[in-house]
């Protein structure tokens, strides 16, 4: 079993790292929010959001995703790199098995 990638941030002005290992929908909304979180407490504007978290993406998979199609990433928005980013490495249909589950769920 591949151990899941973790995120990690000293602090939230500080850049967030994501881990090597597999990224899950969790995995990925925490990126997702660490990332948030930086931009909003240094006021990073959106043309540059991009730029500055990449390389906090520590899997040299991930890295090697993200450098070759570099030019399309950083003219994007945020929300544009992490769709991009879900589409090619989340699971196929993530999204409806992660609805499934929610739905399945039980309290207590």
């Amino acid at each position: 079993m591949t151990k899941s990638a973790t995120v990690e941030q000293s602090a939230p002005s500080k850049p967030p790292k994501l881990s090597a290992g597999e990224l899950t929908p969790e995995v990925a909304h925490d990126w997702d929010n660490a990332c948030s979180t930086y931009f909003m407490h240094k006021e990073i504007e959106a043309k540059d959001q991009v730029k500055m978290i990449v390389f906090g993406m520590l899997d040299p998979c991930l890295h090697t995703w993200y450098l070759a199609q570099r030019a399309t990433l950083d003219a994007g928005m945020f929300t544009e790199y992490m769709t991009a980013l879900k589409d090619s490495w989340l699971d196929t249909h993530w999204d409806m098995k992660l609805h499934k589950k929610v739905l399945g769920s039980q309290q207590g």
